[in-house]
Formats: structure tokens, sequence, C-alpha cells
């Protein structure tokens, strides 16, 4: 059921969206530049593994973490929404990646970047993973 309630907030804002017109990628292409690890006992800078990269795929509602040792890890993406500046995609229950889409100039107008650069959330049991980079969108 709590599946079920979430494709349902998911296809909503997504149908929402497209109705209004909003500028969002499809899909993104995310390249991880910089990398924390925590855990109970404390935090640590973690290199990120060779090609380490994130694409999340709209249209196919999923969240892909690749590398080019382990290859990618496919995830359901689900819900992506605007938030500001920022897009916001939630994946895999309580995950989220947040990327910067518009800038503020100094005569506080929106300006559109060209590549976001973002931040990413994972956890697992008690290890939460903070990613940083910069994503392209297509």
């Amino acid at each position: 059921m709590r599946g079920r309630l979430r494709m349902v907030r998911f296809l909503l804002v997504v149908s929402a969206i497209f109705a209004s017109g909003a500028s969002f990628a499809e899909e993104l292409k995310c390249l991880v530049e910089r990398k924390t690890i925590c855990g109970p006992s404390g935090c640590k800078i973690s290199a990120p593994l060779p090609g380490e990269r994130i694409i999340v795929s709209v249209t196919e509602r999923t969240y892909r973490i690749c590398d080019n040792t382990n290859g990618c890890q496919k995830l359901e993406l689900d819900a992506a929404y605007p938030s500001g500046i920022f897009w916001v995609y939630e994946f895999n229950g309580f995950n989220v990646l947040k990327a910067q889409t518009q800038e503020v100039t100094d005569n506080l107008d929106l300006k559109p970047l060209a590549r976001w650069p973002f931040m990413e959330f994972r956890h697992s049991f008690l290890t939460a993973i903070l990613s940083w980079g910069e994503c392209s969108p297509n």
C-alpha cells in the first residue's frame, strides 16, 4: 500500500510539472567529486570510486549509482520536484539528491545554470554517505 501511495504522489508531482511548463531535466548525469562517510564513531573524507557517477531518469523512474569497478546499482526514483532554485530527487526511501538549477544574480534575478552543483544524502543502517559534485542536465 505504501509503495502505491508513493507512486501516485510521484505521478501527480511529475504531471503538475509537465502541465506548468517548469524547466527540469528528464535525465541527469552527475559526477561525484567529493564524498564524506559518517557513522557512530564520526565522519571521514573518502575519495570517490573511479568513475563514480549518478544517473537519474525521471521518465524511467530510476536512480543509478555507478562506478568503473562495480557497474551500476539501479534504485527506484520516488519523487522529483522543484524547491526554490533547486530540484530535489528522492530515491529508495529516505535518500535525496538536491541539485541547484539556478543562481541569484546581484540584481536578485534568477539565472539558469548550464551545470548543476549537487549534494546527495544516502544512508545504510547507521551510516550516512554525503556526496557533492556537478550534474549535466539532458
